[in-house]
């Protein structure tokens, strides 16, 4: 790609039809894409600092999804992040940090169960009720990171709890991309 050549997202590929003719979907931009919040759930995690400093790098604005201000601020602070607190377990907390978002990324997760925190609620619940509010908010893209070995089928409550949300991403018909490489940079896409 040439530097003054705009980069396109072509979208879904257009569905089959049973006429002759068809009608290709117009690409968005990248500049309006932009124009809209990243949601990242998890984003004082490991992984979700480092995931929002390269969606910053990558020139989108990012809105963190906290429980925790203080840890939040902590590992976040140096970043120009909109945070947002809440619970992913707490709807009304998801509708009010995905309206007006483009894209969500989710990596909030417990790898632990501890006291009033169960699988089933954080990391299965919670990502059928973000689902729900991207819907809802007309966010276009959602990326889950799921976990190696994810089977609704385990005899292990964790990995059993991350296949059943791992299942339901991919039941929703979102628009799920994921990241990609370019120039030894992850990038949403």
């Amino acid at each position: 790609m040439r530097p003054d050549e705009p980069e396109f997202d072509f979208g879904t590929p257009a569905r089959e039809s049973s006429s002759a003719t068809a009608v290709a979907e117009m690409p968005d931009p990248v500049s309006v894409r932009h124009s809209k919040p990243v949601l990242v759930t998890g984003a004082s995690g490991l992984v979700g600092t480092h995931t929002c400093e390269e969606l910053l790098r990558a020139g989108w604005k990012v809105r963190a999804l906290v429980r925790n201000q203080t840890k939040a601020a902590m590992r976040l602070g140096h970043m120009a992040v909109e945070f947002r607190t809440g619970d992913v377990r707490d709807k009304e907390s998801l509708e009010k940090a995905t309206e007006g978002c483009g894209a969500v990324v989710h990596l909030a997760a417990i790898a632990i169960e501890k006291a009033g925190q169960k699988y089933e609620d954080v990391n299965t619940g919670a990502t059928k009720n973000l689902l729900a509010a991207a819907r809802a908010a007309g966010v276009d893209r959602f990326v889950h990171m799921s976990q190696n070995g994810s089977d609704s089928r385990s005899g292990s409550p964790f990995i059993r709890s991350k296949g059943l949300a791992q299942e339901a991403v991919a039941a929703s018909g979102s628009a799920d991309r994921g990241f990609r490489r370019r120039e030894g940079r992850a990038h949403l896409s």
